[in-house]
């Protein structure tokens, strides 16, 4: 199923209620006290690449876009997605046309990324529509909670998690940190057991 498909489907997903709150945070940040809208709030330590206020700046910037655009009416088409994703995420994905990246459609549509497997999430490099459809409030099943730097290599991200069906590595989530400057990835308190990427997707040699 690809992002166009889903026009189709009713739009009753568990993040959709939420969507401006979600918006809120990424703008504003959370409020003093805040009341988490799931069953928790998930951190994550990530170590960059890039410098650690840019690469929240792409976090934010692709949660932005696509909690603004799945809120419209009429979500965008694949194509549409290609114009409105930012250069340095598309750099990244695969090429959309390629053999390989519809083998990985194919297994998008038969295997959702409920796995808690973070080395099989890292090596799924994700076509640009297909992470947009993944992405969309009836899909996922988390919200953006807050996100900090943690020193001049590292960040620490919070998601609200909505369900507790749902994996301690979310593919989606996983992919945009990756593409975004990531190498290095790991969830709280697990400081002692970090995992990292097998790849570095837009890390310069």
């Amino acid at each position: 199923m690809t992002a166009s498909d889903h026009n189709n489907l009713s739009h009753k997903g568990p993040v959709r209620p939420f969507l401006e709150i979600e918006r809120r945070r990424l703008v504003n940040g959370i409020k003093r006290s805040e009341d988490i809208q799931g069953i928790l709030v998930e951190e994550y330590a990530i170590r960059c690449y890039i410098e650690p206020s840019v690469f929240l700046t792409r976090i934010k910037e692709l949660l932005l876009l696509a909690n603004t655009k799945w809120a419209e009416k009429i979500p965008p088409s694949d194509a549409e997605w290609l114009k409105l994703l930012p250069p340095w995420f598309l750099e990244v994905c695969p090429d959309p046309t390629s053999a390989r990246q519809r083998k990985l459609e194919i297994e998008s549509e038969l295997s959702r990324p409920y796995v808690d497997d973070l080395e099989w999430q890292l090596s799924r490099h994700w076509e640009p529509a297909i992470w947009a459809f993944w992405m969309s409030p009836d899909e996922r099943n988390w919200l953006w909670w807050d996100g900090n730097e943690k020193d001049r290599q590292s960040v620490v991200i919070g998601i609200d998690r909505l369900t507790d069906i749902y994996p301690q590595f979310p593919g989606e989530f996983v992919w945009m940190c990756a593409a975004a400057g990531a190498t290095r990835f790991t969830r709280l308190p697990e400081l002692d057991d970090l995992n990292t990427l097998s790849s570095e997707p837009g890390a310069q040699a």
